[in-house]
């Protein structure tokens, strides 16, 4: 079981060493990654948009993005869904099971294991580059063929962008049915942690959705798509 989670545009800066591409999971995406970076490259060259303090940061990240640290993909991203994994606090099994079942969709790197070491960047799907488009980039890998279950709780964005065969994919509703926007994210993240802290392994979707409905989540299959019945999380 393999269940692809999307990037943030928020990242954690900092890090440690610098990007090995040759240590990277899902070596088939090798030449898709290099061409990728090439890509920013050219953007870098041509001259990223500076006027503003954040735009300035982030022409600053993919500038020194071969030369900076890197830290685990699932640390290296924050946000909404991140922070309702919570992948820092997870005991010592848990992280283990993140790293075991996680990869992240990226428009760098395809896709990524949770514990692969990458830098901070500063690019999107939408990203407009020099002289091709990163959903060019990434239609040479398509379908992208992975074995076991595939729980594809990406973006239709990032989904479309790295297409994997047979993966299935995610909705979040609340009690209605009514599809979350804010809430969607957050409610994978939990589901995600609570995945892991359970230590939950299957190799079908029908499987997968009574083990989480055991632990009291409301995980639905219909035979094509899981959907994750949950409620907004209201601060106080």
């Amino acid at each position: 079981m393999l269940i692809l989670l999307p990037p943030s545009e928020t990242k954690v800066s900092g890090g440690s060493g610098t990007l090995s591409l040759a240590s990277l999971g899902f070596p088939g995406l090798a030449s898709g990654r290099s061409a990728a970076l090439d890509a920013v490259a050219a953007l870098v060259a041509a001259g990223q948009d500076e006027s503003s303090p954040a735009k300035a940061r982030a022409a600053a990240a993919n500038r020194t993005l071969l030369e900076s640290g890197t830290l685990p993909a699932i640390e290296r991203y924050t946000g909404v869904l991140f922070d309702g994994l919570g992948y820092r606090d997870l005991d010592a099994g848990a992280r283990t099971w993140v790293n075991e079942h996680v990869a992240i969709g990226s428009a760098l790197f395809g896709l990524v294991r949770a514990s692969d070491g990458i830098p901070d960047y500063k690019i999107s799907h939408n990203t407009k580059v020099p002289g091709t488009t990163l959903a060019r980039i990434w239609r040479r890998h398509t379908p992208l063929e992975l074995p076991g279950m595939i729980v594809d709780m990406r973006s239709k964005a990032y989904a479309a962008l790295l297409p994997v065969e047979g993966a299935v994919p995610v909705d979040v509703v609340d009690d209605s049915g009514r599809a979350l926007a804010h809430w969607n994210k957050h409610g994978k993240g939990r589901l995600v942690r609570d995945l892991a802290r359970a230590g939950i392994r299957a190799s079908a979707p029908a499987e997968l959705a009574e083990r989480a409905g055991d632990m009291g989540v409301r995980l639905d299959f219909d035979g094509e798509s899981l959907t994750l019945i949950t409620e907004p999380v209201v601060s106080r």
